[in-house]
């Protein structure tokens, strides 16, 4: 971790490298993503700072570390920074780092009490995540169609997600027509749930009545949803749901 605050550009890439890998370890997560060990906060500083191979590193570290149930809460946290951080690389990188942004804040909005505090307008995820999905026709966008559904299951998201000006209907027609795959289902899966009412009830057709408790095909289910897990290659794993670690 003390490399990571160096100036050696070598070494602090081969550092983020051998610490991708060891993030993919499920007993790894928890230590990893510590405030002690102290990892998070040197990421943060390093996405700001590191438009190369360690900002794809750190990014594919967060996506790991962030599929552990107990490390969500913590690096959701404003104090950390780290979500800011990734909607940064969201916002200026067209690579693996993006995918993996992308990912992590999806793995994060899983968490129930991550998902109304990361939608707001304040922060600027949900326009950083539009963003992506109207630019990347790629696995940032999948990913990025994913985190959007997960938004869409709290019910006090649903003003702030179909705001005119946050232009995320426009975007998601946009991917159901011209996107045949993962996106197109994550795409649809947000609209699923941005219609379900107060009530629980899932206003798609075919359905009108109570989705409470009803698991999607991944396994995967949420109060007052239907569908909130994005669809199958992303090898979404119950009961959290969270997108598979990418490997370096």
């Amino acid at each position: 971790v003390g490399v990571l605050g160096t100036s050696e550009i070598k070494s602090i890439v081969f550092a983020c490298s051998a610490m991708g890998f060891l993030a993919v370890a499920h007993e790894n997560q928890k230590y990893m993503a510590s405030n002690e060990l102290g990892l998070l906060y040197a990421i943060v500083q390093l996405l700001d700072v590191d438009k190369g191979k360690a900002r794809e590193y750190c990014c594919s570290i967060t996506r790991s570390l962030s599929s552990a149930i107990s490390n969500k809460l913590f690096m959701a946290a404003d104090h950390l920074g780290l979500v800011k951080a990734l909607i940064n690389v969201m916002k200026d990188d067209r690579g693996k780092a993006r995918a993996n942004a992308c990912a992590s804040v999806c793995n994060l909005a899983i968490a129930t009490m991550n998902k109304v505090p990361m939608a707001k307008p304040a922060l600027g995820l949900v326009k950083a995540l539009v963003y992506v999905i109207k630019t990347d026709k790629s696995e940032a966008r999948v990913n990025s169609c994913a985190a959007l559904s997960y938004l869409a299951v709290a019910m006090e998201n649903k003003t702030v997600l179909l705001d005119p000006a946050m232009e995320l209907l426009e975007s998601l027609k946009v991917v159901i027509k011209e996107d045949n795959g993962k996106a197109r289902v994550n795409a649809c899966l947000t609209l699923t749930n941005l219609s379900v009412n107060a009530n629980g009830t899932d206003l798609s057709p075919g359905k009108g009545t109570s989705t409470k408790g009803v698991s999607s095909k991944a396994g995967y289910s949420a109060k007052g949803s239907t569908l909130t897990s994005p669809y199958g290659s992303m090898n979404i794993q119950p009961p959290a749901g969270n997108i598979t670690p990418y490997k370096t």
